[in-house]
């Protein structure tokens, strides 16, 4: 969703934070872009859609996930601006995470015309490691303590 606010433009995007368990282990979904960061699926939500539902698009459209996505809960949000390259504006750009169960550690296809180089099964404790921002990781931690 985007509409302007004042002097930004807001956008609100909600992503996914997808955990399965494999032989004990505890996995996330990870996607790598092309700017090598890693990252949750995520996106700009439509006009009609809620929040969760975005999330859950986004997931299957970004890291091609066909299996089963169980909702979990609702992570929080973060916000932060930032300016796409060669724009004037200034964008406010707040992003609601929610946790999904996958039915299992799926085949994962990253969308390229995304700009995703990689969708990936990582083990929980290493992706903290690997996650680029701190606001991702504080969801990261939050979702482990209610997987339990």
């Amino acid at each position: 969703m985007l509409y302007a606010r004042g002097v930004a433009i807001f956008e609100h995007s909600a992503g996914a934070v997808i955990l399965t368990e494999e032989q004990g282990e505890l996995f996330v979904a990870l996607l790598h872009t092309d700017k090598d960061k890693w990252v949750f699926p995520k996106g700009n939500i439509q006009k009609g859609e809620e929040a969760k539902e975005t999330a859950k698009r986004e997931a299957q459209e970004e890291i091609g996930f066909r299996g089963q996505l169980t909702f979990i809960a609702p992570l929080g949000s973060h916000q932060y601006f930032y300016r796409l390259k060669g724009d004037k504006e200034v964008r406010l750009k707040r992003v609601s995470l929610f946790l999904f169960k996958a039915s299992g550690m799926g085949f994962l296809s990253p969308q390229r015309e995304e700009g995703f180089l990689e969708a990936k099964w990582v083990p929980v404790n290493e992706a903290k490691e690997k996650i680029t921002f701190e606001a991702d990781r504080e969801a990261l931690t939050k979702a482990k303590t209610l997987w339990g």
